[in-house]
Parts: C-alpha cells; structure tokens; sequence
C-alpha cells in the first residue's frame, strides 16, 4: 500500500510525524521549471493528489505502531484526528515522503551523504521554500468511524541521480542568465549595460547556512580593459533566491591607477597670451605676458588614505609643471582636501612677466604650450589629425577590440549534466579603471 508520510518541527524543535494510509492516489504530476529566459531548468516541480482514511486503524492521531509499520494501538476518531492534525498538514517546509512497501518515490528535504564523517543528514526545505501543503479536503463521512479526505500537496527538488547522492550533489547557484547591451557613440567608445537575474536554491543555502549575498562576486563580469564599471545595482526578490542585478562598464580613454585609489579625475588647463598690456618690446616687437593654469578635482576611494588623496593632487601639479615651480616666480596655488568625503582640489597658476624672458618665451609659445602642456601632460604626441582632402572618414574598428563580448565566460548556468556545479567566473578586476 502507498504510502504518504508528512513531518514537521514544533516551535521546540521537537518533530511531529503523519503517516497517511493512501486509499487513491489521484495526481502525480512531476513538471520541468525553467528560469525566465526558459534556458535552463532549475528543478522539477512535483505535485501530488491522494485520497485516504481516517480512521483509528488506517490515518489516525496517536496511533502506536511497530518498526514495521504494524498498527499496535489505534488511534484517535476523524473529527479529533483532523482537528489535532490539519495544521502539521498544512505546515510548509516539512519533510515529505511517497513511498509503496520499501520502494521510495518521493523524498523532499533530500538526504545526503555528509563528508567527512559521511552521515546521512536530511535537507530542511526543497529548493524553493518548500514543500508547500496547498489543501485539506474532507469529501466525505461514513458513520462515526471514518472519513475520507483528500489532500494536495507540492514541492520543488533539483534531482541529481536519486533519492541519496553523495554530497554536495549540486551548487547553490541553479542559473544566472542576463541581457547584455552595446551602445557605440560618435566617438566610437562602448557602453555596456548589463541585467541579469540569477536563482538559487534554498535547501543548500540553509544546510551550509548561506543567504544569497555570499555569492554577490559571482554575479560580477570581469572588467573589460579600459573600462570603468558603475551603476552596480543588486535587488533580491522576497522569496529570498531570486537576485536581479545590473551594472554598466564605459569604455575609458584613460584608465586609473587601481594602486592609487583614485576614482574620478577631472581637470582643466589654461594658457594665454596677453598682449594688451605692452610689454617690453625688441626692435618695436611688443611681447606679451604668458599665463598659465591648472584645476584638479578628484574623488578617492573610502579606503584612500589622506595621504594618498594628498599626493595625487601634489604629483598632477607636478606633473603639468615638468620644469619645477622653482623656475617661475610669479605663482599661485590654492589646495582643498575633504579627508571626511574622500574629496579634494587643487589650483595652481604661474605668470611669466615681460621683458626678454618673457618675450623669449613668448615667442616660443609652440615649444613651451605643446611639450609641457599636452605631451608631458597627457603623455601623447598629437601631429596632423584632419585633412580636408578627398578620403576616407574615420570608422569603427574592425575587430571588438577592448570591448569584449556579449557573453563573456562566466558563471553562466549552461550546465553539460543536470544538478553540476558551476564554474566560478575568472578572477575579476577591481570595480575601477584598470591598466592595459
């Protein structure tokens, strides 16, 4: 005879058990669940429909039996068994069990076969919060003996070979599917956002007592090269195992030292001629007066020292003024730090007067304004970029070059074998500019 065997644990802790002698099963449905992309199955969802007995001597409260099953004491009439027992039946998260003679159809919490002292330890819940009594149904009465009931129940399993598996026999992570999306400007510089939703499963998360956030990293892409990553965004669902996630990585001319800490810098140069004030003149040739100035702001990680966030504004100083303040005496500077926002900017400006020195460099202009002021500063030469004549326009690359692929290897659930773990993602680069 088939049988259908429902345990919970009381408040104490304490488990309370119904063996429920089964007069019909009317439903075993077993169905394939897929993720949102309907990719991946993720488990196989069972439903079961059963009509039995209450009886003192079939279903019954405080009923005595042996090992075998062999009925000893009867139990309680229906009407005082169902009111002692319809809320363990109806108690989510149970431990289910379908069985006919010593043949198991159906177990849920799954067992395993713990390392390293190898025991058998039953999982607390199927892998989606469940199993979940859905109805307890009194159809009808016979006499003062007997009742029959019908009852439904389901649950949710990700099944790996059978009812005992050698544990673990599956990962946390049952799929992690997400949209990737390309966006070129007129620059040809690559925007690519992300979304992506990945589902886990709850019985593996309660046994190795994990909650989804533990495996936030692996919902990471790995950087591209030249490319800054923002936008992180992370929402799990209130059923606890669904995560929805996005990010956006924009292509970056220049890439951040990671070493620095330095997150975002912005800047503006300045240089002038001015000619209004009559300088010096040789051989009736006025000579202007050169100004020149630089603003800084930049923004640092929460983990930036002070002293770190210092320097920085000290070395771009430095590094816009390669011949040393020391040579122009006529300068100005202003810093600004907020060590509390991780914050700070720098200003600093030189004047060479007039005169032959001044005139000198005046008229040196291209000299002085293309070495120190774009290939010191920007450490590039920049010659002849336009030509009016008849030729071809500038176009995308022809290869992706740093922008990588739509789907990037990663933890992307295209399982070979049903309930396989998995594979981590390559080891991922800050969430910063990186270096070629």
């Amino acid at each position: 005879m088939a049988e259908l065997s429902y345990t919970i644990k009381d408040n104490s802790g304490n488990e309370r058990s119904l063996l429920l002698q089964i007069g019909q099963l009317n439903e075993f449905r077993e169905t394939a669940v897929y993720e949102e992309s309907d990719t991946d199955q993720i488990y196989t969802h069972f439903f079961i429909d059963v009509t039995c007995v209450w009886n003192p001597s079939a279903t019954a409260s405080n009923q005595q039996r042996d090992a075998l099953g062999a009925l000893l004491v009867p139990g309680d009439d229906p009407m005082t068994s169902i009111a002692y027992l319809r809320q363990l039946l109806l108690t989510p998260r149970g431990f289910l069990l379908l069985t006919e003679g010593d043949i198991t159809i159906l177990s849920s919490g799954r067992f395993a076969i713990v390392p390293p002292a190898n025991i058998a330890q039953r999982f607390n819940t199927d892998c989606k919060n469940g199993p979940k009594p859905i109805d307890l149904k009194c159809v009808s009465m016979h006499g003062t003996k007997s009742i029959i009931c019908r009852y439904q129940i389901e649950t949710w399993l990700q099944e790996a070979g059978g009812p005992l598996d050698t544990y673990p026999f599956d990962g946390a992570m049952l799929s992690n599917r997400w949209t990737a999306q390309h966006e070129v400007d007129d620059q040809f510089m690559t925007t690519k956002t992300v979304t992506g939703v990945a589902t886990f499963r709850r019985d593996f998360l309660d046994q190795e007592n994990l909650v989804v956030d533990d495996f936030r990293n692996r919902l990471r892409h790995p950087i591209p090269d030249n490319f800054k990553r923002f936008g992180i965004t992370a929402a799990v669902r209130p059923d606890g195992l669904t995560v929805d996630y996005s990010f956006v990585d924009e292509e970056r001319v220049l890439n951040l030292l990671p070493t620095r800490g330095i997150t975002r810098c912005e800047a503006t140069a300045e240089y002038e001629n001015d000619w209004s004030s009559g300088g010096a003149g040789v051989k009736g040739i006025t000579l202007p007066i050169i100004r020149s100035s630089l603003s800084v702001e930049i923004w640092a990680r929460r983990s930036t020292t002070r002293k770190q966030l210092t320097n920085a504004l000290v070395d771009a100083v430095a590094n816009y003024f390669p011949f040393g303040l020391s040579r122009f005496p006529w300068y100005h500077g202003r810093m600004t730090v907020d060590y509390h926002d991780r914050h700070g900017t720098v200003e600093f400006g030189w004047v060479l007067g007039t005169g032959i020195v001044g005139g000198i460099a005046g008229l040196a202009v291209p000299t002085l304004a293309t070495l120190a002021q774009i290939e010191l500063f920007n450490g590039e030469k920049i010659g002849t970029f336009a030509d009016t004549a008849d030729g071809p326009n500038i176009a995308p690359p022809a290869s992706r070059g740093t922008r990588g692929q739509f789907l990037e290897v990663m933890v992307t659930q295209a399982l070979n074998a049903p309930g396989a773990r998995p594979s981590s993602p390559p080891v991922s680069r800050p969430a910063m500019d990186v270096i070629n």
